[in-house]
């Protein structure tokens, strides 16, 4: 027995796998560390300049989207609302008084938490249905019989 594990482990290192490679540390988690974003190294001047620019984006969306109802607007939105989410977190964690004068007046329609808007998806049977309907509408439809001049029907034998 203990020749074949010798035999597995040499295989295994001759495919350049090692014996410590096999074994699972344990996860050490990490309790006082901050989850860093990649806004972290901004300034704050940089990251209340970014968020007035997201900001006019999604009025800018908003207002499209009142006229048109386009789903493309919601969705475009909702996209835009996580950035300056995740922007004004790193800003809330620099300067918090920036952070509300940015969004003063706004906080409901900007720190709202983000509704997923799923793009519309049309279900098979539908798709099916539709496609069968377009080829029966393909097809040659049946002409009213001509007539011969006479509308008592016996043209025919004429």
């Amino acid at each position: 027995m203990t020749d074949d594990l010798n035999n597995i482990l040499a295989d295994l290192t001759l495919l350049g796998i090692q014996k410590n490679d096999l074994e699972i540390e344990p996860d050490k988690p990490d309790t006082d560390a901050k989850p860093t974003s990649k806004y972290s190294a901004l300034s704050v001047e940089e990251l209340t300049i970014r968020l007035e620019e997201i900001k006019l984006r999604m009025f800018h969306l908003l207002a499209v989207f009142s006229v048109s109802l386009s789903r493309d607007c919601a969705r475009g939105l909702e996209l835009w609302r996580v950035r300056f989410i995740d922007v004004a977190e790193a800003l809330r964690d620099k300067d918090a008084e920036a952070l509300r004068k940015v969004v003063e007046g706004h906080e409901q329609f900007l720190l709202t938490k983000v509704c997923p808007t799923p793009k519309p998806k049309i279900p098979l049977a539908v798709q099916e249905h539709e496609h069968l309907r377009f080829w029966v509408s393909q097809l040659p439809k049946p002409q009213p019989p001509k007539s011969d001049g006479f509308c008592d029907g016996l043209g025919q034998f004429l």
